[in-house]
């Protein structure tokens, strides 16, 4: 007899016959836990949390690290669209935004307040082969796209436009909570208009986005009016006058001259 080859999740089951006479059938399941390779299979994983969080493998496809926080124990991680959080609370992880992630390494994976968060899982880590100069591109999202935003985008950089409204001490632009853990900005103007960029993450139900530094934040001025009155202007045909018109911006004062 052949040999069974057994490259995915199995159940074999086997009778023996002699004499005419059968035996019970014996069954046995063969788990195979191949490496994860998408961010989706990720974040499907991501069912378990704290001590129950699931050991798997990951083959990494040269996914960028988007994010670290100050104290190096967190860092964002992203295909472009999606991504994950890699955590861990006692010893700064060795990453740096612009790594390149590739390689099979083992860790675990976990639930957390509506993304997938990796552990056990370090710059160092047996496997993991950590490369440098990675960019990733910015998504600029209408209302319809952070409306999309779930879980697995997390990690993932957007740039949002809306008015800022305020609610128990906290910000918001077009919904999206803008929060200060890569960047204390301090305060933001209620009512104002504002083009928003930062790494994307859920906190369970509610969208968040975080800026990176002051040049995320840009509060959209708009442009002065003047209003010009002529009147009692005789021209022949052919002739050409200049006529000066003085605009008052906010701050600022500049003349202007309008030939016809």
């Amino acid at each position: 007899a052949s040999a069974i080859e057994i490259a995915e999740t199995k159940t074999l089951k086997a009778i023996a016959v002699k004499d005419e006479k059968v035996s019970p059938i014996a069954s046995a399941k063969y788990t195979i836990n191949l490496p994860l390779t998408t961010m989706d299979q990720i974040f499907a994983k991501a069912t378990e949390v704290g001590s129950n969080a699931t050991s798997v493998e990951i083959t990494f496809g040269n996914w960028v690290v988007s994010a670290v926080k100050e104290d190096g124990k967190t860092a964002f991680v992203t295909d472009g669209t999606r991504g994950f959080v890699i955590y861990d609370k006692d010893v700064n992880l060795g990453f740096s935004v612009g790594d390149i992630l590739s390689g099979t390494a083992a860790c675990k994976v976990q639930l957390y307040n509506g993304f997938a968060e990796l552990t056990e899982l370090k710059s160092n880590t047996v496997g993991l082969s950590v490369g440098s100069g990675g960019t990733i591109t910015t998504q600029e999202l209408d209302a319809a796209g952070i409306a999309a935003l779930t879980g697995v985008n997390t990690g993932s950089l957007i740039k949002i436009n809306g008015t800022c409204t305020s609610e128990s001490s906290k910000y918001y632009v077009a919904d999206v909570q803008i929060y200060t853990s890569l960047y204390d900005f301090g305060t933001l103007e209620v009512g104002a208009e504002y083009n928003i960029t930062g790494i994307y993450q859920p906190y369970n139900t509610t969208k968040e986005m975080l800026p990176r530094s002051a040049a995320d934040i840009e509060k959209v001025v708009g442009l002065p009016t003047a209003t010009i009155s002529i009147a009692d202007i005789t021209m022949e045909i052919g002739q050409e006058k200049t006529i000066e018109a003085t605009i008052t911006p906010v701050a600022a004062q500049s003349t202007v001259q309008y030939a016809i």
